[in-house]
């Protein structure tokens, strides 16, 4: 059983604490509930930038640098990572020096506070590199296709942000984002490894327990209210990539939608699981050689979507053979047999996660601002007895032709796709 204790400061940080017994690794993480979803036009991208501001090295912050040093004796290394919704720091290094990660942790996230111009500068570069990386490569079709769907608002924000923005970021910029949202209650403190919980929580206690208890202000923008297309034909290779997505926005029976869209988009994309749009594009028809998907949540938007590489005259061919798919699945549902075949899939992959200890303290770290913990044990049993009835009545629901929306990036022919849709 994957045992996580979970418990609240007085001043709101939320704690997660899982014991891995006989791992000399420690894997411990801040989570703060501050990503590209908590963001305007005029600043998006200011949570990754910041990211970005609170590891670099900083002459200001001598305790940074030496706290890196003391990383170093340990085997120890460091990172960020900004999500839709959140922003992670984390460590992970040998057992012996966590008390020394959860001090550098604290540090670059509640007391570096000095940011300098020649350090923003050359951060705001690095940053650009990584812009011009994304919007190059067609990694970027599971943003757009969730994009199409809720527009450029919540959700469907990009989390590098726009160029422009970037470029006229100032340190009062990352105050304002400090301030709003660097709160205790808005965060989650994360230890994975060997240790004990009574230690742990006295140190825990000592460095966290005195900070301000803080009000957080939150961003809430509503999002389009239709589906619609993103179009970029600005790419000169032979291929383009696609997305037929679709959207289910509203906040009942949350946990239904998402592992319906979760099974939904296992049987449709995965070739050797099932006869469906997959196996369709890549062995029968010979039109994509590369079928994916992606399902995303946020709050009470729900996004997901199957994408597939081409070349460029293909693509009407595709998207018509995935609408297809998709109005027969909706219209007879899963079969019993069928539907045993991807639960067991899911389950198979589930039972990978929980046998791999870097998967699991990554998804305790990602997931530590959910209101459910993280949990691969019960995800198994949820998936397990999911009645088909259910599944199905949801199918119906989910994959209404006014739900769907269309990302692609290429040179095709976007007007002869845009008739297959009613947005």
């Amino acid at each position: 059983m994957f045992d996580v204790l979970s418990y609240y400061l007085n001043n709101g940080m939320r704690v997660l604490l899982h014991r891995e017994p006989k791992s000399r690794v420690i894997k411990t993480g801040i989570i703060m509930s501050q990503g590209r979803s908590n963001e305007s036009d005029d600043n998006n991208g200011i949570s990754h930038f910041l990211e970005h501001m609170l590891i670099a090295d900083n002459e200001e912050a001598p305790k940074i640098r030496e706290y890196k040093e003391e990383l170093r004796k340990h085997g120890a290394s460091y990172n960020a990572t900004t999500y839709k919704s959140s922003t992670m720091y984390y460590v992970v290094g040998l057992e012996s020096g966590s008390e020394k990660y959860i001090d550098f942790l604290k540090e670059i996230v509640f007391e570096n506070r000095k940011f300098l111009e020649k350090n923003m500068e050359k951060e705001k570069k690095i940053v650009e590199r990584e812009l011009s990386s994304y919007y190059a490569n067609f990694n970027q079709i599971s943003d757009r296709a969730i994009q199409a769907l809720y527009g450029e608002k919540d959700i469907g924000r990009i989390i590098v942000g726009k160029r422009d923005n970037v470029r006229k970021f100032e340190s009062t910029d990352m105050e304002k984002v400090l301030n709003r949202t660097y709160t205790p209650e808005n965060t989650a403190l994360v230890v994975f490894g060997d240790f004990d919980y009574y230690e742990m929580n006295d140190i825990i206690e000592r460095k966290f327990a005195s900070l301000e208890d803080r009000p957080t202000e939150k961003l809430v923008e509503p999002v389009q209210n239709t589906p619609s297309i993103y179009f970029n034909p600005h790419y000169s290779g032979e291929n383009s990539i696609v997305s037929v997505c679709f959207r289910k926005t509203t906040a009942l029976n949350k946990e239904l939608i998402q592992n319906t869209m979760n099974i939904l988009v296992t049987a449709m994309s995965n070739p050797t699981l099932t006869n469906r749009i997959g196996y369709g594009l890549r062995f029968e028809n010979n039109l994509a050689y590369q079928i994916g998907g992606f399902v995303s949540t946020l709050g009470r938007c729900n996004a997901a979507g199957i994408t597939a590489v081409g070349k460029s005259g293909d693509i009407p061919e595709i998207v018509k053979y995935a609408l297809e798919q998709f109005e027969i699945l909706r219209t007879d549902g899963f079969e019993e047999e069928e539907l045993g075949r991807v639960k067991q899939h899911m389950v198979m992959q589930k039972l990978c996660e929980k046998s791999n200890l870097t998967t699991q303290a990554d998804m305790l770290l990602k997931l530590a601002m959910d209101p459910m913990i993280y949990s691969p044990d019960n995800e198994i049993r949820v998936i397990e007895k999911l009645p088909l009835q259910d599944i199905n009545k949801c199918l119906q629901d989910i994959l209404h032709p006014e739900n769907f929306g269309l990302a692609c990036i290429g040179n095709c022919d976007i007007n002869t796709i845009a008739n297959m849709f009613s947005v």
